[in-house]
């Protein structure tokens, strides 16, 4: 509980107090103020920049339908690949100046990764320092070649992290957790 929240409460009951022992008669306590909703977890930002999810279908909270979208079986062997459509268009901005930077935007329960979003295309830029730019997350795979997927169907996911990365050296730039529930269901 955040300290307004508490100071709230507390005065509250303060008042409640003080309205007893002004009145001549035993009093009932009125009914409890409605609490606020609880918020998300925080959301976490490392790097130097800031990352906002300007749109998503489906929206935060929505289930993303599942399909099998192997390739080229023969060559996948045993296992095979799931994929969800889905369109997130993010907005970022960068502190300095970054000439190009591979997009990625994975799914997780708890620290479970369950599926892993990439754009189209994977490398974006260049970015100039302190202006704001857009790109598209289209494409959302669940796969595991030869084994069962990491988070059997359906899945639940209460973690979306966005990163932004060096794509020549793999150096992250700029990662943003967000506190974004999604279901995956197979069609």
């Amino acid at each position: 509980m955040d300290a307004r929240a508490a100071l709230s409460r507390l005065a509250i009951s303060g008042l409640f107090v003080i309205a007893g022992a002004c009145s001549d008669g035993p009093t009932a306590p009125g009914p409890e103020p409605v609490q606020p909703p609880v918020a998300p977890p925080p959301v976490i930002a490392q790097g130097q920049g800031q990352v906002w999810l300007r749109s998503a279908s489906p929206e935060p909270g929505g289930t993303l339908l599942i399909r099998d979208c192997t390739y080229d079986p023969e060559e996948a062997g045993p296992g095979y690949q799931l994929c969800a459509a889905a369109r997130m268009i993010f907005d970022v901005e960068f502190e300095t100046e970054i000439a190009h930077a591979a997009v990625t935007a994975r799914f997780l329960r708890g620290s479970q990764l369950c599926a892993y979003g990439s754009g189209s295309p994977y490398v974006v830029g260049p970015f100039t320092a302190g202006s704001r730019a857009a790109f598209m997350v289209n494409s959302i795979n669940l796969f595991q070649i030869g084994g069962p997927i990491a988070c059997p169907l359906p899945a639940e996911t209460t973690r979306l992290v966005v990163a932004f990365m060096d794509p020549k050296t793999g150096t992250p730039l700029l990662t943003r957790e967000f506190a974004y529930a999604y279901t995956f269901v197979e069609r």
